[in-house]
C-alpha cells in the first residue's frame, strides 16, 4: 500500500507487482510506502496482475443483476461501471470504477501472461517502462483528472505552461511544434516559474501543474534543459524523463498570454479572440493519445453523472481563465531554429 498526493488530492494506491511499484515510486517524488491503510483518501486505486481470477471476475459482473449491459463487455449500475479494454496490441485489462460519497475507487485488474512476459522483458530485453508508462493514464491520470473536474471545477489541457518576466504564459500545441523548447528557453529568464511540460490543470482563474515527469526528445538542444532539470535514472523510455531541479510552484498562476506556435514560411503573429482560443486550445489538447483517449474514458465516468454536461464545463471554465488573457497565433520558420524564433516571439508580444 502506498499513498501519494497530486494537486491536493490524496490517492491510495496498491498493487501487487513490485515493478510497477518501484516504476511510480521512480517518477513521483512523493510517492510514499505506507505502513497504516486507514489514511483519508479522496481516490483509491487498485493495480492488479491477475492469472485466472482476471476471468472469474468478469464472469462474476456478467451474472450480476444490478449491472446493465451497454455493449460489449462494458457493464453500468448506479454508482459503478465496468469495461474491458486494450492497452497495447493484446492485453487486456479490466477497469471497474466505483463513486461513493466523493470518494472515487478504481480497481484495475491485468490478465497476467507470465510466459510472454518473461520472454519479452527478460529474454528479449524490452522496455517494461514504455507499457508501464501507457498504463498509468486510465489507472492513475484519467480518474484523477474527472475527480478534479467534478470536485475542483478543473479542466486538462496538452500545454506547458510557466511564468517569466513577472508574466503567465500558456504554449499550446501538437507534439514536435515547439512547446517544450520556447518554454525552456522563457525560463532563462530570471524568476522564471515552471508549471507543466505536457499536460496542465485550469480552473477560472489560474493554471496548475499536471505531476508528470518532463519529457524531453533526445534530438532536443542540450543547453536549452541542463541546467534547470535532473534525469531519471532507470527507466528505459524513448524519451528522456527528467524532473526540475528547482521547486515546482503548487499554488498556479493567473495567465497574461496564450500561445499557439505553427511552422510557417515566414514569421508572424496574429492575436485572436478568446473565443477562438478556447476551441483551438480544447481542439488540439484533445487531438494527442493522453487526453484523446481520456475523453473516451471520461465518458464512461460521465454515465454516473449523466445530467452533467462535461464539454460545457471545459469551454465554459477556460473562456473565463482566457477572458483578459492576450492569444496568438505565431508562425515559425523551422528553418530558422528555436533560439532565431523564440527571440522575435519575445520581442513581438512582450515589447510589441
Amino acid at each position: 500500500m502506498a499513498s501519494l498526493k497530486l494537486q491536493s488530492v490524496n490517492i491510495k494506491i496498491d498493487t501487487n507487482n513490485a515493478a510497477y511499484s518501484r516504476y511510480l515510486k521512480t517518477c513521483f517524488a512523493n510517492f510514499t510506502e505506507q505502513d497504516n491503510v486507514s489514511f483519508e483518501y479522496n481516490l483509491k486505486l487498485e493495480v492488479l496482475w491477475e492469472d485466472s481470477g482476471w476471468k472469474k471476475y468478469l464472469k462474476g459482473v456478467k451474472t450480476n443483476k444490478n449491472f446493465s449491459v451497454l455493449g460489449a463487455n462494458t457493464f453500468l449500475s448506479d454508482n459503478r461501471f465496468l469495461t474491458v479494454k486494450k492497452i497495447g496490441k493484446s492485453r487486456k485489462i479490466i477497469f471497474d470504477f466505483k463513486n461513493e460519497s466523493g470518494q472515487g475507487v478504481l480497481r484495475t485488474i491485468i490478465r497476467k501472461k507470465e510466459f510472454k512476459d518473461f520472454f519479452r522483458y527478460k529474454i528479449l530485453k524490452k522496455s517494461q517502462e514504455e507499457w508501464f508508462f501507457s498504463l498509468t493514464y486510465p489507472a492513475l491520470y484519467y480518474p484523477l483528472f474527472w475527480h478534479l473536474e467534478r470536485s475542483r471545477g478543473m479542466g486538462v489541457l496538452h500545454a506547458s505552461g510557466f511564468s517569466a518576466e513577472n508574466k503567465g504564459f500558456i504554449i499550446c500545441g501538437l507534439e514536435g511544434i515547439g512547446k517544450t523548447s520556447l518554454a525552456l528557453s522563457f525560463l532563462e529568464s530570471k524568476d522564471a516559474i515552471f508549471l507543466s511540460d505536457n499536460l496542465l490543470f485550469y480552473d477560472k482563474e489560474k493554471i496548475y501543474p499536471c505531476y508528470e515527469p518532463v519529457r524531453i526528445h533526445r534530438n532536443e538542444k542540450e543547453s536549452l534543459w541542463q541546467k534547470n532539470f535532473e534525469k531519471i535514472n532507470g527507466l528505459n523510455i524513448l524519451k528522456g524523463f527528467y524532473r526540475p531541479k528547482f521547486e515546482v510552484s503548487n499554488d498556479g498562476i493567473a495567465v497574461d498570454f496564450l500561445i499557439f506556435p505553427e511552422f510557417s514560411q515566414d514569421f508572424c503573429v496574429k492575436e485572436i479572440s478568446s473565443f477562438e482560443a478556447v476551441n483551438r486550445a480544447l481542439f488540439l489538447s484533445y487531438i494527442p493519445a493522453e487526453l484523446s483517449n481520456y475523453s473516451e474514458y471520461r465518458n464512461l465516468y460521465n454515465l454516473l453523472e449523466p445530467e452533467y454536461n462535461s464539454l460545457k464545463f471545459q469551454q465554459t471554465a477556460l473562456l473565463e481563465l482566457l477572458r483578459p488573457v492576450k492569444c496568438f497565433r505565431v508562425g515559425m520558420p523551422k528553418a530558422d531554429g528555436i533560439k532565431k524564433n523564440f527571440s522575435r516571439l519575445k520581442e513581438s508580444i512582450l515589447n510589441g
